[in-house]
C-alpha cells in the first residue's frame, strides 16, 4: 500500500521496477513514514500514531539513505520526499550508505524499461532545460566580455560550498557491471568521485 503511494507521488503508478526499487530501499515502516510525507516530526507522529522518538529514528535513516528530504539540514526537524525521480535517483546512489550492485540493476532496469523515456517526454513537452554545457576554463581564458556564468572559476568563487561527491549515474553502471571501459572510475576507497555540488546541496553530503 504505501509503495504504491509513493509511486504514486513520483510519478510512475504502477511501476514494478519502481515498486522494486522502494521495497529494496525501504522497510514497510520506512514506506509508511515516508508516505506521510511532507510534514514535521511532530505531524508524522501524530498523523501515524507513533512514537515521535520512532519517527525521527526513522525520518534520520530515510536522511541518510536520500530518500527525506530536511527543509533545515542541521535541524532537521521538518521533512519533504525526494521531489521527482530524479532526485531519488541521485541521493540515494550518492549516498555513502548506497554502495549495493543489487540496487544499481535495479536502478539500470527502472531506467532502460521506463525512467529515461518518461523523462525525456516530460522535459520535451514543457521545455525545461535540464542542464546546459559550462565552456572549458582554457577555451575562453582570453577572450574579453566572458560572463560569470560562463566562466567555471567564477562560478566556483561564488560558492559558500562546494562538494565534490559519488556521480549516481556512474555507480549505477559501474556496480550493475556496465561501467566506463576509457575513464578510471574508481579512487582508493571505490568510490566514483565525479560530480561537484554547490549551494545548498553540499549540506547533504
Amino acid at each position: 500500500m504505501y509503495y504504491e503511494e509513493l509511486m504514486e507521488k513520483l510519478g510512475f503508478p504502477g511501476s514494478k521496477p519502481l515498486k522494486r526499487i522502494l521495497e529494496h530501499l525501504m522497510t514497510p515502516e520506512e514506506a509508511r513514514v515516508a508516505a506521510a510525507l511532507p510534514g514535521s516530526v511532530d505531524e508524522v507522529a501524530e498523523k501515524l500514531s507513533m512514537e515521535r522518538s520512532r519517527v525521527k529514528d526513522v525520518l534520520e535513516s530515510l536522511f541518510r539513505k536520500g530518500v527525506a528530504i530536511p527543509r533545515d539540514f542541521k535541524e532537521r526537524s521538518y521533512f519533504r520526499l525526494a521531489r521527482n525521480i530524479v532526485q531519488l535517483h541521485d541521493a540515494t546512489l550518492a549516498s555513502k550508505h548506497m554502495r549495493d550492485p543489487e540496487y544499481a540493476v535495479l536502478w539500470k532496469e527502472f531506467g532502460e524499461r521506463e525512467a529515461y523515456k518518461a523523462v525525456g517526454e516530460f522535459f520535451a513537452a514543457t521545455g525545461i532545460k535540464f542542464g546546459r554545457v559550462v565552456p572549458a576554463y582554457n577555451a575562453i581564458k582570453d577572450l574579453p566580455g566572458v560572463l560569470p556564468c560562463e566562466n567555471i572559476y567564477e562560478m566556483m568563487r561564488a560558492q559558500k560550498k562546494i562538494a565534490v561527491v559519488p556521480c549516481s549515474c556512474r555507480n549505477v553502471t559501474r556496480l550493475a557491471g556496465d561501467g566506463c571501459r576509457y575513464t578510471k572510475e574508481l579512487v582508493e576507497d571505490e568510490r566514483t568521485w565525479k560530480c561537484v555540488q554547490v549551494g545548498r546541496g553540499p549540506s547533504t553530503s
